[in-house]
């Protein structure tokens, strides 16, 4: 809690020094510089933030997308002077002429990896600059794309003079085009050219949102009432049931789906219940933060953006860190709804945050043992056997409880019922056969309850005597634990 009090501190105190100076940052420049998911210190984002440091978010807003369009001007340019760009251009265009060749946007772009619309308002423009005649064969290209520009102007007005606003995908999906081929500075440049602002557009839009339920307070009490309803039935809505149900975005009227719940005073418990999974992934968290600490990195993030942790080894390289919170008998690699069709699994993933970062490797925690794949040189697996032998050595006893709770625990709120209902009838029958003076085996308990001890009780029989208080009858002999090198990547050893 103290480290995100402190990163909330600085991040205001920059966004208030960048205010002095005349900037408004955007959501997205605070994430990039402070490694960050915004709400997750400030639920209702941007706004939030600005309201934070006394400033109205509805005044700034505008300056807010000026600044994010220049930065993206700025970042498009390779010359830090305007002009030096220009005459690069130029220099290039009569260079190509001279040969013969007219270049296009395109090959000034892929030559010179700079966007022509970034220093001159067309390219005609830039011809006339370099002081060469507009060839006729781009002449006729300008003058088919000035058509269809002229084409999706009017489907614009008429779009307009019927109070609907169309989005850039919906021109695009309708001309089967590409905007910026005909409008280089996108959806703003299509309203301007019809003398319309489009940050009017956008308020517009955002008050049609509220005007549904004209206040927060209303808004709320259409959730409740959903909620309440469906609650009567004994169905437990979720967060993107209630946001398509309602049309509207939840965040804007609760901090999350289970202010929600407690907002009308009823338990969630969804089945799958997501609460559960977040707990399982914030224990597992923890436990790798420890462990991380301990080899010597240095923590960057708690929370990345993307990925889960990031830290800093000894050679100052950025490492990524995934979080697999998995019950013992799921496999890994898992593939997961969440990821991209480009993503394979989770080792496919950790390498997309590599790539990002430019990082030698990677790292997973997961508490599953089931690996059914080899793991690559560049990414580090802590599988659970590697977790559970370094907290034991490291001093971290503290977390076994955790660790083992994460491997026990299903994400259904109805399964962990059931598993700790036949928990609890086996280890009744155990005690009831002990009094009588029978010590029950593994088989006559699954013999008994038609079941594989295994998903009831890891440490089987031992942990059945455990719960029992009963001291087993032969002190099980502990297998001699045999470091297992071959797994553990060459950046990465346990300290001795």
């Amino acid at each position: 809690m103290k480290s995100k009090n402190l990163v909330k501190k600085r991040l205001l105190n920059f966004v208030k020094d960048e205010i002095s100076k005349g900037r408004y940052p955007g959501r997205i420049e605070l994430e990039k510089r402070f490694h960050i998911d915004i709400r997750s210190y400030f639920p209702f984002a941007i706004r939030e933030v600005y309201e934070s440091v006394g400033v109205d978010y509805k005044t700034v807003k505008e300056e807010i997308v000026k600044n994010r369009v220049k930065l993206a001007v700025q970042k498009r340019r390779r010359f830090p002077d305007k002009e030096q760009g220009r005459k690069a251009i130029c220099r290039y265009i009569r260079y190509n002429v001279k040969r013969g060749f007219y270049p296009r946007y395109t090959d000034v772009d892929r030559h010179l990896k700079i966007n022509v619309i970034s220093y001159f308002r067309t390219l005609r423009e830039a011809y006339e600059a370099a002081g060469i005649e507009y060839p006729r064969s781009l002449e006729k290209m300008y003058e088919d794309r000035k058509k269809m520009g002229k084409k999706i102007l009017n489907f614009v007005s008429n779009e307009v003079s019927k109070d609907n606003y169309p989005k850039a995908k919906k021109m695009e999906k309708i001309f089967k085009i590409q905007l910026v081929t005909y409008f280089p500075r996108g959806i703003i440049e299509v309203y301007s050219s019809i003398g319309i602002d489009y940050y009017k557009i956008r308020e517009k839009r955002l008050q049609k949102i509220k005007s549904r339920f004209g206040s927060i307070e209303k808004g709320r009490e259409e959730i409740t009432k959903f909620i309440i309803k469906n609650a009567k039935h004994g169905r437990c809505v979720g967060h993107r049931e209630i946001t398509e149900r309602l049309k509207l975005n939840l965040n804007k009227y609760f901090s999350g789906i289970k202010e929600a719940y407690d907002y009308v005073g009823i338990e969630y418990r969804k089945d799958p219940n997501p609460l559960i999974s977040i707990e399982k992934q914030e224990k597992l968290r923890k436990i790798s933060l420890a462990i991380l600490k301990k080899l010597g990195f240095k923590i960057i993030n708690e929370r990345g953006i993307n990925e889960d942790i990031c830290v800093k080894d000894k050679e100052g390289n950025i490492i990524p860190v995934e979080l697999k919170a998995y019950r013992h008998n799921l496999f890994f690699p898992n593939r997961l709804p969440y990821l991209t069709k480009n993503t394979k699994n989770e080792i496919e993933q950790v390498r997309r945050y590599m790539k990002k970062y430019n990082s030698p490797y990677g790292i997973i925690f997961t508490t599953t043992d089931k690996i059914k794949i080899g793991i690559p040189k560049d990414v580090k697996l802590f599988k659970a056997t590697d977790i559970f032998e370094f907290l034991q050595r490291s001093n971290l006893e503290n977390f076994i409880r955790d660790f083992n709770w994460i491997r026990n625990t299903y994400t259904s709120e109805s399964k962990n019922i059931k598993i700790n209902e036949i928990r609890e009838r086996v280890l009744e029958f155990f005690k009831n056969e002990y009094k009588k003076g029978r010590k029950p085996t593994i088989h006559t308990i699954q013999e008994e309850f038609n079941i594989d001890i295994r998903t009831y009780f890891l440490g089987t029989m031992r942990e059945i005597y455990q719960n029992c208080n009963i001291p087993p009858l032969r002190r099980l002999k502990e297998k001699a634990r045999v470091e297992k090198t071959t797994s553990l990547s060459p950046f990465l050893s346990y300290p001795v």
